[in-house]
Formats: C-alpha cells, sequence, structure tokens
C-alpha cells in the first residue's frame, strides 16, 4: 500500500505473472516490465479474462521503474 501523503499514481498493466509477494507486470504507458511488490502497491479492477488491471503505486517508485 503506498505511504499515507505520498503521491500516487494509477497504471494500466498486464500481470505476466504473479508470486505470493510480487507482481510482474507491464505498463501500458511505456511497454516496460517490472517487478512489483505487492508491499508497495495496489491492484484493482483485475480483469481475469485478459489479466488486466489498474496499479496504484507511489509516483517516484513507478518512475524509477519506468513505469510511467
Amino acid at each position: 500500500m503506498p505511504a499515507k501523503g505520498s503521491e500516487i499514481v494509477d497504471i494500466g498493466v498486464e500481470i505476466k505473472h504473479e508470486t505470493e509477494k510480487a507482481w510482474l507486470v507491464v505498463s501500458f504507458i511505456t511497454n516496460r516490465q517490472a517487478w512489483i511488490p505487492k508491499s508497495v502497491g495496489e491492484m484493482s479492477g483485475y480483469e481475469k479474462s485478459n489479466r488486466t488491471g489498474t496499479l496504484t503505486l507511489p509516483t517516484n517508485y513507478a518512475t524509477d521503474k519506468e513505469l510511467v
């Protein structure tokens, strides 16, 4: 979950792989792939049929991972 008071961003993603503690996602904005710990982000609107959803995470983390 993003830290309280931090700037956050919502990113449309495809989930390529998932473990108990992380998602491997591809950003629809940059087409970049990154592992995101579930402790850092939150997934919503997950569509099982096409493995897509909206990932919410701190803006600086998304920028570092080149997802935005």
